[in-house]
């Protein structure tokens, strides 16, 4: 990852308490606030780790379940809401309207039942 001194300013300007993972946070912050770019070049060596290799070697039906699993384990979602919580806290005041909207509207979602967000997916889908 590389990143301009200004993207670093932010990034230290706005530690969180409660964090994902910390490429997440760093794309999160630099995007909405500034401009992110991808290279499709890779620029430093790549190593697997052994423990990561097993993963290639499963089925697409037993990698197919381990995803969902994973997705469908409480508390998945809930990093997701405590990371855009996190942003809204801090990053929100710098947020264009529009982001700050789409923020707020995601993070008052995500504080809802499961079935009450699903019942607004299955009304919006209607419209």
């Amino acid at each position: 990852m590389l990143m301009n001194r200004a993207a670093r300013q932010v990034l230290i300007q706005t530690v969180p308490e409660h964090v994902g993972a910390h490429d997440w946070w760093i794309y999160l912050v630099v995007s909405a606030l500034g401009t992110a770019s991808f290279d499709p070049e890779s620029r430093v060596l790549y190593r697997q780790h052994r423990s990561k290799v097993v993963w290639i070697r499963l089925s697409a039906l037993r990698r197919l379940r381990y995803k969902l699993r994973r997705f469908l384990r409480i508390g998945s979602s809930q990093l997701v809401l405590r990371q855009a919580e996190e942003f809204l806290r801090l990053c929100g005041p710098a947020l264009s309207s529009d982001y700050r909207s789409i923020l707020d509207g995601l993070v008052e979602t995500g504080r809802r039942s499961f079935w009450s967000r699903l019942a607004s997916i299955s009304l919006s889908s209607r419209r």
